[in-house]
């Protein structure tokens, strides 16, 4: 074999590495690309999460913030109610003392109308004989029912129907 065969080998040896080399950087090249898209790709996502974590520790504030106000109102109108109840409740125990002391006095008030409405008892109400004690006694006594009328001043027929009502009531 001659020189130049091993100058064509060499050079073909050289041009087989020469091809190699620039591919074998190429791969390199592309990983490392690759990786830095990953990471680019990563940081952009991990910003975006910040944001929206960001965002949402804002939203659970404002919610914390509004349920506070909330609870502090729904507090306030219960302690308003409680007052309130509270008002009526004593009203109410006032306007029982009050009825209370109205309804003795209705029932003080009924029994003294009851007492000056209420009908003559028969035990109680005077006879014609109790009313006209005097005339009977005269009757009784003998005298005439002209005498009686002449005596007490008053008419023969007005003593003889007080004798007859007398005499019916008796009977009765």
């Amino acid at each position: 074999m001659g020189p130049w065969i091993y100058v064509a080998m060499l050079g073909l040896a050289a041009l087989i590495y020469a091809r190699m080399l620039p591919q074998q950087k190429e791969p390199q090249k592309a990983s490392d690309q690759i990786v830095k898209e990953v990471e680019a790709t990563l940081e952009q996502y991990a910003a975006e999460i910040q944001i929206e974590n960001e965002q949402l520790v804002e939203l659970v504030a404002r919610m914390k913030e509004e349920h506070s106000r909330t609870l502090s109102h729904h507090e306030q109108q219960l302690q308003s109610v409680n007052n309130q109840l509270k008002q009526g409740e004593q009203e109410m125990i006032m306007m029982r003392e009050q009825l209370a002391g109205h309804e003795a006095l209705f029932l003080q008030l009924q029994q003294q109308l009851a007492k000056e409405e209420a009908p003559p008892e028969p035990g109680l109400d005077p006879t014609i004989k109790d009313r006209y004690s005097e005339l009977f006694a005269m009757y009784q006594s003998g005298k005439s029912i002209d005498r009686i009328a002449k005596d007490t001043g008053m008419q023969k027929g007005e003593v003889q129907l007080i004798i007859q009502l007398a005499k019916r009531e008796e009977l009765s």
